[in-house]
């Protein structure tokens, strides 16, 4: 019996490992290998790590109309890159500009109110004869050199403490701004003045004490009803700082600390090397209810420092030291 004999099927050629590996692309790690082979032994980790600092980790989304994204998307192609690189770009290398206070604003319009009023000038000098319009272009140049005056100094450099003090009797605070209870040779009547009242009956000392004691009668559940706060200035803005200015700055101050519809006085000390005033109020309006002087001295910080703003005023040296004794500071 002859017994049938299969042939088994060939054996299909194996491919060597090295062969295979090396019909790949290389892998990042076997390409960072073939350029590190002067330091064996050195375990790749990937790619190398950046520094915090380098990271993007930190995304802001922007929202625009359809128009203004057009704009954004034709402005990114003409410069070559993309919309986010361009806003990065835009971000990092502009300069800011501080806003105009009221102030300048103010004196902005001015000076474009007598431009027109100077061309207008112009235009009749051309039309008609010079002499005129002499006068109104020369009361028009002085309104210019005027407004720019006050465009040069519009950043006022001066240092404004408000200083809240005790509250107490009309006879007492009054008499201490009107120097009642103090040496008369040293501190003679003009060392100080009245620069500014509301509701107040006469301008001496009596009159002026009745007339808080009539208006504290309204309200006999405030034991000490007259208010009393200082404000006081740097001496190198002596110059700048008229009756008017003050009187200007201590109503926008009162009006911010909630200090309406009472009676107030405004009195102006000359005598010291730093010029103040100090505002005494009545803590009882004119409708008997007492004046709201809940966190005082926060709201002191807040209407100093919006006075700040508007006007361009300056911190004062002394903040800290000011604000430890719970001050408001200009």
């Amino acid at each position: 019996m002859f017994r049938e004999v299969k042939n088994s099927p060939a054996e299909t050629p194996r491919i060597p490992k090295d062969a295979l590996c090396s019909l790949r692309s290389p892998s990042p790690t076997q390409r960072m290998r073939k350029f590190n082979q002067d330091a064996p032994g050195v375990k790749l980790r990937g790619r190398p790590k950046k520094e915090s600092s380098d990271k993007r980790d930190r995304k802001v989304s922007v929202n625009f109309p359809d128009a203004e994204e057009r704009e954004v998307k034709a402005k990114a192609a003409a410069a070559g890159v993309s919309i986010a690189e361009l806003l990065r770009i835009c971000v990092f290398r502009l300069s800011i500009v501080g806003r105009l206070t009221d102030f300048e604003r103010e004196a902005i319009r001015e000076l474009m109110y007598q431009g027109k009023n100077l061309n207008a000038q112009v235009k009749a000098c051309q039309a008609n004869a010079w002499p005129s319009t002499k006068r109104k272009a020369e009361a028009c140049l002085d309104g210019i050199l005027a407004t720019l005056g006050k465009l040069k100094t519009s950043k006022f450099h001066i240092i404004m403490i408000a200083k809240i003090l005790a509250k107490g009797a009309a006879a007492d605070i009054v008499g201490y701004v009107m120097r009642e209870f103090h040496d008369k040779e040293q501190f003679t009547p003009d060392t100080w003045r009245v620069i500014d009242s509301d509701g107040i009956l006469g301008n001496d000392y009596r009159r002026i004490v009745d007339s808080f004691d009539i208006g504290a009668s309204l309200n006999k559940r405030i034991s000490k009803p007259i208010g009393h706060i200082a404000v006081s200035f740097d001496k190198a803005d002596l110059p700048r700082l008229t009756d008017e200015f003050m009187v200007q700055l201590a109503k926008e101050y009162m009006e911010r600390m909630g200090i309406r519809d009472t009676q107030y006085l405004i009195v102006r000390h000359l005598e010291t090397g730093s010029p103040h005033f100090h505002i005494v109020y009545n803590r009882v309006n004119l409708h008997g209810k007492a004046i709201d002087e809940s966190k005082n001295f926060d709201k002191s910080r807040d209407a100093t420092k919006a006075i700040k703003l508007k006007y361009g005023l300056t911190f004062s040296p002394k903040k800290k030291l000011y604000e430890d004794q719970q001050f408001g500071n200009f």
